[in-house]
């Protein structure tokens, strides 16, 4: 019986150790950032594809505190989550905000962590899933941009335009002030389109945005 039992205590051990290699090889392989956190803020476990998407060796990472890897704008995003978070009113809190990397260019990341607590619920650490949406941010301010600006000549459009003159009409109209609006036309630019091309007519449209960007 004594046998019996020291051979269910090793086998026990054995599928423990064999668990533990598995979440641990799932963690560092996995495609996207996984770190946890402690309650202090500092990074206390970060798996390989946090520290190639920050730039910094491991034991760099582990040296710092979440703080000092954000933007200084975007430090505080998830502080009033947090909160809900360790007073245990929600499971876990999702967010989205700027990382710093080493070399002082900007990742945007989406943040999921949930918190995990002793036998006692007092608060261990922050288990964090962190994934890189530079790309999908990136596309969207281009969509912003394109909706509000010229593409070829980067002015803003007619719709901006429009927007912004009638906020002035209406700040005018408020101050008691007049209002004066300037419309300047490009001679013969038909003749120029038609003599020497649509191509010589855009880099005309370029030249000159790029002359009324620099007086105003």
């Amino acid at each position: 019986t004594q046998i019996g039992h020291y051979y269910a205590q090793a086998e026990a051990l054995r599928r423990l150790r064999e668990s533990e290699e598995r979440y641990s090889s799932t963690i560092e392989l996995a495609a996207i950032g996984i770190s946890h956190i402690g309650v202090d803020g500092r990074f206390i476990h970060v798996n390989r594809q946090l520290c190639e998407m920050l730039g910094y060796t491991r034991e760099e990472l582990l040296e710092r505190t979440v703080q000092e890897v954000s933007h200084p704008d975007d430090r505080h995003v998830t502080d009033e989550s947090r909160v809900r978070l360790y007073a245990g009113e929600i499971d876990s809190l999702k967010a989205e905000k700027r990382y710093v990397r080493k070399d002082g260019s900007l990742v945007w990341v989406r943040i999921t962590a949930a918190l995990k607590r002793d036998a006692d619920g007092a608060p261990l650490y922050d288990i964090s899933v962190v994934e890189d949406i530079s790309e999908r941010k990136r596309a969207e301010q281009r969509i912003q941009y394109l909706a509000s600006h010229d593409e070829m000549t980067g002015l803003p459009n007619r719709a901006t335009f429009t927007q912004l003159l009638d906020e002035a009409i209406d700040s005018a109209r408020q101050d008691g002030r007049q209002l004066a609006v300037l419309f300047v036309d490009l001679d013969r630019f038909k003749l120029i389109n038609d003599s020497l091309g649509h191509e010589a007519g855009d880099r005309l449209l370029r030249e000159i945005a790029a002359r009324f960007q620099t007086c105003l």
